[in-house]
């Protein structure tokens, strides 16, 4: 493909002036649409920075440079960032799955300490707590993952995924979920 003529293929039949008028019409995707863990405020910026009318844009460098030093104050603090923790599940899947391979969903739970049974020093109103039910803790997240079995898994074989672990700290990324899977008889 000559170097004048890829974006034919890429834009399937329109021109270059059709072009250039959808990106002064067009506003982009929002940040958040492509990444949703980004901070709120950094998605603002980056809205103002590709807006059309220039009048909306930053007046100048130095101002992104202090949103940006905000948001990083803000979002991340002086603490470096730091991975979260690796997280280990068990799985039971079926000896076809296991043996041709599968994507099967993975509802991952987070609980932590019901705040109301905390409080409480009396074991037998924390056992009657209508908030946990006895148990102690609260759901406080429910996730689904929908997570590749590979072909020839084995009874009792632990599989690596990476990065559904917990999140990390002051932006960093989360760790590796690490799942014993067991293949019903």
């Amino acid at each position: 493909m000559r170097g004048d003529t890829w974006w034919r293929e890429y834009f399937a039949g329109a021109t270059a002036r059709m072009t250039g008028a959808e990106v002064r019409r067009e506003q982009p995707a929002p940040l958040r649409t492509l990444r949703p863990d980004a901070p709120v405020q950094l998605e603002r910026l980056v809205s103002q920075l590709l807006a059309k009318d220039p009048a909306q844009r930053p007046a100048s460098a130095r101002k992104i440079r202090d949103v940006l030093k905000e948001i990083n104050d803000r979002n991340f603090g002086t603490t470096p960032p730091r991975r979260g923790r690796d997280v280990a599940h068990d799985m039971s899947v079926s000896a076809a799955e296991a043996a041709d391979g599968a994507i099967i969903p993975l509802r991952c739970t987070t609980r932590i300490a019901c705040p109301v049974c905390a409080t409480r020093t009396d074991e037998k109103s924390a056992q009657a707590c209508t908030t946990c039910k006895g148990e102690g803790r609260i759901v406080s997240k429910q996730r689904t993952y929908k997570v590749r079995i590979p072909a020839g898994v084995r009874d009792g074989q632990e599989v690596r995924i990476r990065e559904l672990g917990e999140p990390g700290k002051n932006g960093g990324a989360p760790r590796d979920m690490y799942m014993t899977v067991h293949v019903d008889a």
